[in-house]
């Protein structure tokens, strides 16, 4: 038996029951707010967040970037740290790397393949984002897919998801080298 549930903070994910609908045998971690997928779940509409590894020794990481894609609608949106934002610890040598995981990934999606994925897969599915997410495995990397609400409009959404999440510096106006916080302008 197949049951659609809704995550807190949305998104409708699949699963299905394994023992005569016995909710305590569902097949779903249930670690609400953000569930992760497992083989028996498919995020419809979803995001993971791509983070730089700044101290391998004590899994210090900090968010760089946003993905997020939306399978009915069939399209995905990435938004990184761009040239004028500053993350306290990402530096020329961090952002080399970070381009090049970005080159990266940017193949993948245009090919629909993830290494060791036996068949192609879309970059609008939980399912390639999951296959990237366990790929990574240097300097720059990808959270679990995490289910979330339909984005009315997709480049506002991203942008917003993007500010939340990594809460970037940006230039001041008018000063010299000075930077504040995004959401302090």
């Amino acid at each position: 038996m197949e049951k659609i549930t809704e995550a807190h903070g949305g998104g409708a994910v699949r699963g299905r029951w394994t023992d005569n609908n016995d909710p305590t045998k569902y097949d779903e971690p249930r670690n609400v707010p953000g569930l992760k997928p497992d083989a028996g779940s498919e995020i419809l509409h979803g995001y993971s967040i791509i983070r730089v590894t700044l101290d391998d020794h004590r899994d210090y990481t900090v968010p760089i970037g946003v993905v997020a894609w939306d399978t009915p609608n069939a399209w995905y949106r990435w938004r990184w740290l761009e040239q004028n934002e500053r993350v306290h610890g990402v530096d020329a040598a961090t952002r080399r790397l970070m381009q090049i995981a970005k080159n990266q990934i940017q193949r993948w999606a245009d090919i629909r393949r993830v290494p060791y994925e036996p068949t192609p897969v879309e970059p609008t599915s939980a399912r390639f984002w999951t296959a990237v997410s366990e790929i990574l495995s240097t300097c720059v990397r990808l959270d679990p897919p995490k289910p979330m609400d339909p984005m009315k409009e997709a480049e506002a959404g991203i942008e917003s998801l993007f500010e939340a999440v990594c809460q970037v510096a940006r230039p001041w106006p008018g000063m010299r080298g000075g930077t504040v916080p995004h959401h302090e302008e």
